[in-house]
């Protein structure tokens, strides 16, 4: 099976780029060297022709040229077979030697006559069973022009750049391995701090739905001298830590509060059936006992109706769409219409006809009509205001009364669950209303004080509909 970790992924991609590397590099290598040799056996033909040519004058006994060995510019020692030849301008040969096959006369491309006193360098096989690199060079001897021309045989040449190619594979695939444990051992050694942060969070223990941060911060640490990553990485667990912290005491504190709240109208329910089935009853009292098991009922059920509620803005999003504002303000008003004249607030209206707001229908109905209940029920006023604007292109909507306001300790956590300053209701609609507005992309929340009208000031901020 392949393995997966970090480790070994970034092993061998270190090992795959440092052997590519190494491998262009010795191509280059090679290639230079390839360069290095042709211009160095050049120049050293060359000098050889020089000689030849310098030999014939000074020996004066006509054309004639040596065979002997040479030592190739090569990494590795040993001789080299030499091949030299003397013609005149006609081409015919006027001397050669042993290794070369006996021939009357060269080949024309051999000497050029465009430029007849530079040397000339080029590969050949026309006087011999092996591909030669020649130089031939023009001379002058007892008033007669002629050419000498000295080569080696390509093989050779071929064969000592293998040699050097030979040498080198070993030391890159040396050079390869030792850089890719290197690499391999800073891996390992970088990554431990990665492996203790993973190792902290499997072994983080949320079973008994708390965590102790003072006992768990320290597995969180690395050391200083650890990457700017690695610290960066820490300090984000930490956080979420924190935070995880928190939702797991929002969770216990909701789960405890949901639980106080069923037991309530539960506790209710009981004694009402206890007391009923006690002795014998007639007909009118069991009838109020029933209405009064109906009524505890109803409040279980508006309870489970409120929670489902939070529960599906909180972990979805809803379908939206264009809609006006305006009537979605009156069609709330008019559902609770009863509970506004029980109340005796009076209704101000500031919304504008031509508003369009990206929202769901239903979601906002339910936002809007939890907040004209929180002012029915608890803010003793006795105007209830609705306006709208758009500020940098977001339609707002604000709802606002002239009752006693929010209580400074409910501030902080009016949009929690259960939150409530008297015993009104569940303490569910502002955590509702807060949790769909999020779910259609908006947000619900109390304006700054002063207020216009002194109570509580709503601002639902709405994505803005298309032009």
């Amino acid at each position: 099976m392949t393995s997966r970790s970090l480790k070994a992924q970034l092993g061998k991609r270190l090992a795959l780029v440092t052997f590519c590397s190494l491998s262009i590099m010795v191509a280059l290598l090679a290639f230079l060297m390839h360069q290095t040799m042709h211009r160095q056996t050049d120049a050293l033909l060359l000098h050889l022709a020089h000689a030849e040519a310098t030999n014939i004058v000074e020996e004066g006994s006509g054309f004639h040229v040596h065979s002997m060995a040479i030592h190739l510019p090569a990494l590795t020692g040993g001789l080299r077979e030499r091949y030299a030849i003397v013609f005149n301008t006609h081409g015919r040969i006027l001397d050669l030697t042993h290794n070369l096959i006996a021939s009357q006369y060269v080949p024309e491309e051999w000497f050029s006559p465009s430029e007849p006193d530079q040397p000339r360098y080029f590969n050949s096989k026309a006087l011999s069973k092996k591909l030669l690199r020649l130089v031939v060079l023009p001379m002058e001897y007892q008033g007669e022009r002629a050419f000498v021309g000295v080569g080696v045989a390509h093989q050779d040449l071929d064969a000592a750049l293998w040699s050097f190619v030979g040498l080198a594979i070993p030391f890159a695939l040396l050079a390869a391995l030792l850089v890719t444990l290197a690499g391999v051992w800073l891996i390992r050694r970088h990554l431990v701090n990665l492996s203790t942060l993973s190792d902290a969070c499997l072994n983080l223990d949320v079973s008994s739905g708390k965590i102790n941060i003072q006992a768990q911060q320290p597995a969180f640490q690395v050391p200083e001298h650890a990457a700017e990553e690695f610290q960066l990485l820490a300090h984000t667990l930490r956080d979420l830590l924190d935070k995880v912290q928190s939702l797991l005491e929002t969770q216990n504190r909701f789960v405890a509060e949901a639980a106080h709240e069923l037991r309530t109208p539960l506790t209710s329910l009981r004694g009402d059936l206890e007391l009923a089935l006690r002795r014998n009853r007639t007909e009118t009292e069991y009838r109020e006992f029933i209405t009064d098991a109906l009524g505890d009922v109803g409040r279980l059920q508006k309870l489970a109706g409120d929670l489902l509620e939070g529960a599906r803005g909180r972990h979805g999003r809803l379908n939206l769409e264009d809609l006006p504002l305006s009537a979605l303000v009156h069609e709330a008003l008019d559902q609770r219409k009863k509970e506004l004249e029980k109340a005796n607030l009076t209704i101000s209206l500031m919304v504008s006809e031509d508003l369009h707001v990206m929202a769901n229908h239903q979601a906002t109905l339910r936002i809007i009509a939890n907040l004209i209940d929180n002012a029915t029920v608890h803010s003793q006023g006795t105007q209830l205001h609705f306006s709208s604007e758009i500020l940098d292109s977001q339609p707002i909507l604000r709802i606002s009364d002239d009752g006693k306001g929010i209580p400074p300790a409910l501030k902080g956590s009016l949009f929690h669950p259960f939150q409530r300053d008297s015993q009104k209701g569940f303490g569910l609609g502002l955590y509702i209303a807060f949790q769909l507005m999020q779910a259609q992309e908006g947000n619900l929340s109390l304006a700054p004080e002063p207020t216009p009208h002194r109570g509580a000031c709503w601002e639902l901020r709405f994505r803005s509909a298309p032009p």
